[in-house]
């Protein structure tokens, strides 16, 4: 059997006994016993067999004088049954009625030293100790544990930074028996119980529950605007450094929840929004989508909708594309065609013609092979697309960078495309891009294109004359040194940027953007872990025409956030802080305060926006017309009852389906997002 000492494990042998609450952790009590038990006994002649024999006699009387002779057979029972280990000191009491009752207490000395003095023991198991002093006092009611009970309240902070501290040493416990009875006949059992040995003060401190200025570390903010807050602007009245400087020092001093003042204004059940007559004829539609005969007179934003809503409720088929293509339309939009075989959509396009098509966008046609489809149906010539300035071609998993050429050949006024999640186009594409489109591109999607690397292409992106959108999310080449490059000669004309995902980049890629985009518009820096609260202070001071912010799962404090939103958010529309975990009661402030014109509002999984916080901000964005709160459980009744914004619908706690609630919030029509179609009519 393996000593405690070698497994170094912290035990208590507990033998079939329980430790006194009064008494301390270094102490052990043993009720004395009578001399009419002083022998062990057993229940019959089996358990006697049943107990090893040992060659010496652990019940010698206690007033024999003689016991110390017996050191010897203690000596042979602690080897047996290994009970040596650490202990400062057993203390021994007669009885718990008696007053005048005497204590034993046995300590350890550094050196082994022999026992002197006679014993008052009859049953000396001599537990983890050998050649002891035996030293006799009297001992108060508070030691026996017949004090009255006094209430401790732990204080659990001090437990955590205590527990590395040294431990006291393991407790052996005894049988507590009663001397005025008379033992029956027992079974010794030995067991070995681990437990943790921690200290406990008796008085609790208070901790300190820090405020969220006590850990913000705004050093490098402070530095970047300290030294550049002397500059001299054209604008002498404006200082944008001086400003966002400012907001900070202020919102740093102020306290969040004295800021936001609320309370419900409405109670009970909201009552249902009324859907408009074009959205119940819609869902009938939608419904007996096989009775539609013909599109002829239907303009084509109604077009666009119920073909959205088919495909959304998976009922799109052949036979309404066949009426889409029928006759010679100028728009033609299917945001998903997984469904659609490359036959059907070659039969589509031989009935149809496309001398009129502005806007093509077949997205997931993944099924399609277009090495056969672009040259012998859809660009069988060149300049047989002419007005088209619109194409969409995402998800076309099967669509090469040789089968690009012809489609630009035959489009030369294309203004924007999209070729996301095309995993086989390489740079050879963008320089094909580049060599036809060069004069007429505004916007380009290449979202989560492996195969093509920016830092090769660099030079196609950075030339194209009137590049205003470039969306690169996903592409795990984008670093800063191309966002560098790229907003050094782009960036003055530069509208639309989307860098989400793009796991890279960090504070400098947004230095770079405040610095060199003066008219940026929209930007999506979402799932990017490196930028912190410096990055969106270098932003804060460049870009003061944003109108959609997306900055998922960004680490920004809620008072750069705040102070944000101040300096350049007054002309923000759409706005996701999702999982931007720390945004609290100054953000609500300031959304509320400075944000008016906002749309659109993201704060799922943000659980430290209390009711009150999200009141404040409904009640006082008039504007606002859909808010996510995905992941919100904190949100209860009273703000999702007691908000007074009428137009604004919640998304994300009831299970009513998302096409239902986003399909009445649709933005105005629009081609491209920051400026005109042209098309050879008006102008080109």
């Amino acid at each position: 059997m393996e000593s405690d000492e070698n497994r170094g494990i912290k035990k208590v042998f507990n033998f079939i006994g329980t430790k006194r609450v009064g008494e301390s952790s270094n102490s052990l009590s043993v009720n004395k016993k009578s001399k009419a038990s002083e022998n062990l006994e057993f229940d019959d002649d089996h358990e006697r067999e049943s107990v090893p024999k040992l060659d010496f006699d652990l019940n010698f009387s206690m007033d024999d004088e003689n016991h110390v002779n017996d050191a010897e057979n203690h000596n042979k029972f602690v080897q047996l049954f290994n009970l040596n280990g650490p202990i400062k000191e057993v203390i021994y009491i007669s009885s718990d009625d008696e007053e005048d009752d005497t204590k034993l207490v046995i300590s350890r000395n550094d050196k082994q030293k022999g026992i002197e003095g006679s014993s008052i023991f009859g049953l000396d198991l001599n537990l983890g100790f050998d050649n002891q002093n035996l030293v006799e006092r009297k001992y108060t009611e508070e030691e026996k544990g017949k004090s009255k009970v006094e209430y401790v309240e732990i204080d659990f902070f001090s437990l955590l930074l205590e527990r590395d501290a040294p431990q006291a040493d393991p407790v052996y416990e005894a049988i507590e028996l009663n001397p005025r009875q008379t033992p029956e006949p027992i079974n010794l059992h030995l067991q070995v119980v681990e437990v943790p040995i921690i200290q406990v003060k008796k008085t609790a401190s208070i901790v300190k529950i820090k405020k969220p200025a006590d850990w913000l570390n705004l050093t490098p903010v402070y530095d970047y605007l300290n030294s550049h807050i002397n500059r001299v602007f054209f604008n002498e009245n404006s200082n944008p450094f001086g400003e966002m400087k400012d907001a900070i020092d202020k919102y740093v001093k102020y306290e969040g929840e004295k800021l936001v003042d609320w309370s419900p204004r409405c109670f009970g059940i909201r009552p249902r929004v009324v859907p408009s007559l074009l959205d119940l004829s819609l869902d009938v539609l939608v419904k007996n989508a096989d009775a539609i005969s013909s599109f002829d007179h239907v303009p084509e934003w109604m077009r666009k909708k119920l073909t959205n809503l088919l495909c959304e409720t998976h009922k799109m088929d052949i036979h309404i594309l066949k009426l889409l293509f029928k006759g010679s339309p100028s728009e033609i939009r299917v945001n998903s065609c997984a469904w659609m075989t490359q036959k059907q959509l070659t039969d589509a396009l031989g009935t149809s013609n496309l001398q009129n098509l502005k806007v093509l966008q077949l997205d997931y046609c993944g099924r399609c092979s277009f090495d056969d489809i672009i040259p012998n149906s859809l660009a069988q010539s060149p300049n047989s697309l002419p007005f088209l300035g619109i194409l969409s071609l995402k998800g076309a998993a099967r669509l090469s960078d040789d089968t690009l050429k012809p489609l630009l050949i035959s489009a030369p006024l294309l203004q924007s495309i999209n070729l996301s999640q095309c995993t086989l186009l390489s740079n050879t594409a963008i320089q094909i891009i580049h060599q036809y489109l060069e004069n007429s591109l505004k916007e380009l999607y290449i979202d989560e294109c492996p195969r093509i690397d920016v830092s090769i292409s660099a030079f196609s992106f950075i030339t194209f004359d009137h590049l205003e959108v470039l969306s690169v999310a996903g592409i795990e080449t984008v670093s800063d040194g191309f966002v560098k490059i790229f907003t050094s000669f782009c960036g003055k004309k530069l509208k639309g940027l989307n860098l989400a995902g793009c796991v890279l980049l960090t504070n400098a890629c947004l230095q770079f953007i405040g610095e060199c985009c003066p008219v940026l518009c929209s930007l999506d820096v979402s799932n990017l872990s490196n930028l912190t609260d410096l990055g969106l202070c270098y932003l804060a001071v460049g870009c003061k025409s944003i109108e959609s912010l997306n900055v998922t799962r960004a680490d920004f404090s809620d008072e750069i956030v705040a102070a944000f939103l101040e300096t350049s958010g007054k002309k923000l529309k759409e706005l996701s802080f999702n999982h931007v975990g720390k945004i609290s009661f100054k953000t609500a402030f300031s959304l509320a305060k400075f944000s008016k014109n906002l749309t659109t509002l993201d704060v799922s999984w943000c659980r430290e926006l209390t009711d009150e916080a999200m009141g404040f901000i409904t009640d006082h964005c008039c504007s606002l017309k859909q808010l996510k709160i995905f992941g919100c459980t904190q949100l209860t009744e009273s703000f999702l009852f007691g908000h007074s914004n009428p137009q604004m619908r919640i998304v994300g706690r009831d299970l009513v389906p998302l096409t239902e609630r986003v399909k009445m919030l649709e933005l105005d029509e629009m081609l491209l997002q920051h400026s005109v179609l042209k098309t050879p009519e008006n102008g080109v």
